[in-house]
């Protein structure tokens, strides 16, 4: 799910300089949205419309149970149809293509990651209006996820799942060692040199910002300031989640990438046996359902730092475009998707985590501890994203983690790279 990002941030660069020619400044938005309301309001009596939705292709039990839901919402909005436009490859290629041209689909999925340039750029309109004409209740929505989508004070999309990281372990590996999992930064040191063994490490450790960052929060940093215009990549707390990370490979020799394991990423490290522990989400059940179904594996909470836990939240939005004609119905295909009743049969496939509270509390969850752990982070997490034109910069991070893993760079040398392209970046908006 997360294991192509350095091909994501790539095509980025491009969907930056293709929405450029936009123009869609956050003034022309408001114009824009002004006039979708007034098309929206003369919609909204009893002639036929019809929405277009759009979002990635997704498995074929997903899309079922989908394609169920929305043959719901037109048995209750009978003058609403919903053509629904799956993009096999390139979405976010497609989406911005379909931006230029004018012709985006009236609901689209908004990646978290994505977000602030879309949101920047006038591709989603606020939605505070026809929240509020529902009767949302947004306090049921987990706030570390709501705030993935909000800028300015208004709401431009609401998330129809997530996941947080976790820290899976190999039971079997665990018994056999008369441990128990790692609560803190040292017992996680302390149990990864316990468990490794011969040719297993104790956890596989993804030269990934990804997975990465949530320890700069645990060593007390943070990555920016409050409106994202200053970046602290190279702060001293930073430098400390770095040499933590870092010297998990280098220093205590109780980790290692999965390439160097033999693995095409650490879920799978891990599903052959090759590490004790991985730090994944909660895609890697379903991928450790079909490729190890015999192997007994825990997840618990990440380790607390020095300043306490942290995480990041991986969530998609349902957001209307710039381009609907029908807002006001197209806002009320994102109400019914995110409806306590949609992800309760949403959560039956084990795919994503519901966004909303009340669904977290679902009886399904009750015997299933692994999710649990996984729910347990939204608390403290921050959205998994960035600030606008984030690309470069998170390159370098990219190759700056890369480098100190890999090749034994120093962690502060890498950093100060990191910040100098932020603030590059930054100095050009």
């Amino acid at each position: 799910m997360r294991r192509k990002l350095a091909a994501l941030f790539a095509a980025l660069v491009v969907a930056a300089a293709t929405l450029a020619g936009c123009g869609s400044k956050q003034e022309s938005g408001t114009e824009q949205t002004q006039s979708q309301e007034q098309t929206g309001s003369q919609s909204s009596g009893q002639e036929k419309v019809t929405i277009r939705l759009t979002g990635w292709a997704s498995s074929p039990a997903e899309t079922k149970i989908l394609e169920t839901l929305l043959d719901g919402f037109r048995a209750k909005y009978p003058n609403i149809e919903v053509s629904y436009e799956p993009v096999n490859a390139d979405y976010d290629k497609k989406l911005q293509a379909d931006a230029v041209a004018g012709t985006m689909a009236d609901v689209f999925y908004m990646d978290v990651l994505w977000a602030p340039d879309w949101i920047n750029k006038g591709l989603a309109i606020p939605l505070d209006e026809y929240i509020q004409a529902e009767g949302v209740d947004l306090s049921d929505f987990e706030e570390s996820l709501l705030r993935g989508f909000q800028m300015n004070g208004k709401t431009y999309g609401l998330p129809k799942g997530y996941s947080t990281l976790g820290l899976f372990y190999n039971v079997e590996m665990f018994e056999q060692a008369g441990l128990q999992p790692p609560k803190t930064w040292d017992e996680l040191v302390e149990t990864a040199k316990a468990l490794t063994k011969g040719d297993v490490k104790g956890i596989v450790i993804t030269p990934d910002h990804a997975r990465f960052v949530p320890f700069i929060y645990m060593a007390g940093g943070k990555l920016f300031n409050e409106d994202k215009t200053e970046a602290y990549f190279n702060s001293p707390e930073a430098v400390q989640a770095a040499e933590f990370y870092v010297g998990l490979v280098t220093k205590h020799k109780v980790a290692d990438t999965p390439k160097a394991l033999g693995a095409e990423w650490a879920g799978d490290a891990f599903a052959k046996g090759r590490a004790a522990m991985a730090i994944e989400g909660h895609w890697m059940i379903p991928f450790l359902q079909e490729k190890a179904p015999d192997l007994k594996y825990g997840v618990v909470e990440l380790p607390e730092g020095p300043k306490g836990r942290s995480n990041f939240v991986f969530t998609v939005a349902y957001a209307v475009s710039k381009d609907s004609k029908h807002p006001a119905e197209a806002f009320k295909l994102v109400n019914y998707l995110t409806s306590e009743e949609a992800q309760r049969q949403m959560i039956q496939l084990g795919l994503e985590l519901p966004s909303r509270k009340s669904v977290a509390k679902d009886p399904f969850f009750a015997d299933k501890p692994d999710r649990q752990a996984l729910i347990a982070g939204v608390a403290y997490a921050i959205p998994f994203q960035y600030t606008a034109n984030h690309a470069p910069y998170v390159d370098e991070f990219a190759k700056a983690l890369e480098n100190m893993i890999l090749n034994g760079a120093d962690p502060k040398t890498e950093l100060d790279k990191v910040q100098a392209k932020f603030e590059q970046v930054i100095k050009q908006q």
